[in-house]
């Protein structure tokens, strides 16, 4: 981890899944819980330290053009803003206090000081499981801010069939887990997912481990080009795992963004991040 490891973290709910206790049982959330209690350690620090001092530069300023500034932790800038991610990237200040600034999780956990699936928060209401190997998810009603097109069932495609096409490069993969253990996903209607499991997995470890994984992506990100329509790169509206393309070795960095999944033409994309739309969830 590119993160220090906390000697101690809250007890999580029970969980019987695969790999439990073991380095293949750690999904999204134990990554999570890790990372916000390293979070929760420098938050007390910098508190310690603003309670001892009166400087303005300890403290948080709120200027009148709706900007809010605020002090960073010694040496951990944020350097990564595609949700995204590999190991190398996976850190606190790149997901709490940069990307979920912008790009919420398909399911919020944390409630206060407990570890739990927070509903109020998240952009879907909780999974339904059915029949053992069926999981629901019905999508809230959110926008994308750069168009106001819907975070929908393609949204969350999307990041499935990216995900797919590229678990090696995804921080928290773990063989055997998401995405290899969901076998199919199912387009119900634009609201709403229908995830199809290689076999029932005990639901609260599928929604804290592998359902929190999930981030929706923007339809205007899948295309190979600047000059692309939304959508033309493939990954939001193939079928699920159909449409994957191999590209070798394929280095994420925000200079040198690619879909890994999109349709011809089969290369990297190269133009710079900046270039793209910046879209949030309202």
């Amino acid at each position: 981890m590119p993160f220090g490891a906390p000697t101690e973290l809250p007890e999580l709910p029970p969980m019987t899944g695969p790999g439990e206790g073991s380095a293949q049982g750690r999904g999204g959330t134990a990554l999570r819980l890790a990372r916000l209690a390293v979070a929760l350690v420098a938050l007390s620090a910098v508190l310690a330290s603003c309670s001892a001092s009166t400087s303005p530069s300890a403290r948080a300023v709120r200027r009148g053009d709706g900007t809010a500034v605020w002090a960073e932790a010694p040496g951990i800038t944020p350097n990564w803003i595609f949700p995204f991610m590999s190991i190398t990237n996976f850190s606190v200040a790149n997901t709490e206090q940069f990307q979920y600034l912008m790009y919420r999780p398909l399911y919020w956990f944390g409630s206060g000081s407990q570890p739990v699936l927070n509903p109020a928060l998240s952009l879907a209401y909780p999974p339904v499981y059915e029949g053992g190997n069926k999981v629901v998810v019905r999508l809230k009603e959110y926008r994308w801010s750069e168009n106001g097109e819907p975070v929908d069932a393609t949204s969350v495609l999307f990041w499935m069939n990216l995900m797919h096409a590229e678990k090696a490069n995804w921080a928290a993969y773990s063989p055997g887990q998401i995405p290899d253990n969901v076998v199919g996903v199912s387009v119900d209607s634009p609201a709403q997912l229908t995830f199809t499991l290689d076999h029932p997995y005990n639901q609260t470890w599928f929604t804290y481990n592998q359902l929190s994984q999930i981030t929706p992506l923007p339809r205007q990100w899948d295309r190979t080009n600047l000059g692309g329509s939304p959508g033309s790169g493939g990954c939001s509206g193939a079928a699920y795992g159909t449409n994957d393309v191999a590209y070798g070795t394929v280095v994420f960095v925000p200079t040198n963004q690619t879909v890994a999944c999109g349709a011809s033409p089969k290369v990297p994309i190269t133009s710079s991040w900046s270039l793209w739309p910046i879209s949030t969830i309202v």
